[in-house]
């Protein structure tokens, strides 16, 4: 006896098993990400990872769950718009330069340059990571009433995060990128600079990842909705901080494939 499958059969097969996929990919992302289960929402997190797959499918035509995986693994490392993110125009370049080329082979070009930027500046184990981190806190316990402005910003920067910044190409440009980017937003020199750290290390748009929306809403809760720019990045840096050192870094050593 054979069976019969019509088309809407077929339609609702495919929807269930895209669902499964997409599921079964956040668990992971959560398994390999483990500050997402202290930083996002679960429902946030799922419809994120479904809107990756539906980006990649319209604005790339292509559904190949290797891709998906990467781009999501690369949103939740990176930042959610690290495409848009000056820190990161390498990927736009990479892609926009092999035009010729197919997805497969664009995304696998994106993936060694990624791989070897997170070697540098995470480290095999995240322990690039971690001793930016503590760099960090432990210089803002020392000059925590240092002005900040914009001529002394990238050494600031520096002396905050020496590995990311050691390990970038053109640390200059990225950073006075990024002050341009925030500098017409009517927040003062001093904001500008954190609002620039806060950026290297969880990227752009930060307020409105999907990510860190749990992460956002405690911050706020402890800096007051009253409260100013620069109490809220000084929270959220301490929180985030604090978050990334509990869990031993951003990603999982045991799990994550990358390094």
């Amino acid at each position: 006896m054979s069976i019969l499958i019509t088309e809407k059969d077929m339609h609702w097969f495919e929807n269930k098993v895209f669902e499964r996929y997409i599921k079964g990919l956040t668990a992971q992302n959560r398994q390999n990400f483990l500050f997402l289960k202290v930083t996002a929402d679960k429902e946030e997190l799922l419809q994120s990872t479904f809107d990756i797959a539906k980006h990649l499918e319209k604005d790339w035509q292509t559904d190949m769950q290797g891709i998906i995986q990467f781009y999501s693994e690369m949103s939740i490392i990176f930042g959610f718009d690290f495409k848009d993110d000056p820190q990161y125009a390498w990927v736009k370049e990479i892609l926009e330069q092999h035009t010729d080329l197919p997805v497969i082979d664009k995304f696998s070009a994106v993936y060694d340059q990624a791989a070897d930027f997170l070697k540098a500046t995470h480290g095999e184990k995240n322990e690039h990571l971690l001793h930016d981190l503590e760099a960090m806190t432990g210089f803002f316990e020392q000059r925590k009433d240092q002005p900040l402005t914009y001529g002394n910003m990238e050494h600031f920067i520096e002396r905050m995060l020496p590995k990311r910044v050691a390990a970038m190409k053109q640390p200059s440009k990225i950073i006075h990128a990024l002050a341009e980017k925030y500098r017409y937003t009517g927040y003062t020199e001093k904001e500008v600079v954190l609002t620039i750290i806060v950026t290297l290390l969880s990227g752009i748009n930060f307020e409105n990842s999907p990510y860190y929306k749990q992460l956002n809403e405690s911050v706020l809760k402890v800096s007051g909705e009253n409260s100013s720019r620069e109490e809220f990045l000084m929270e959220f840096l301490k929180q985030w901080t604090a978050i990334i050192q509990e869990n031993k870094g951003i990603f999982n050593t045991k799990d994550f494939l990358w390094v």
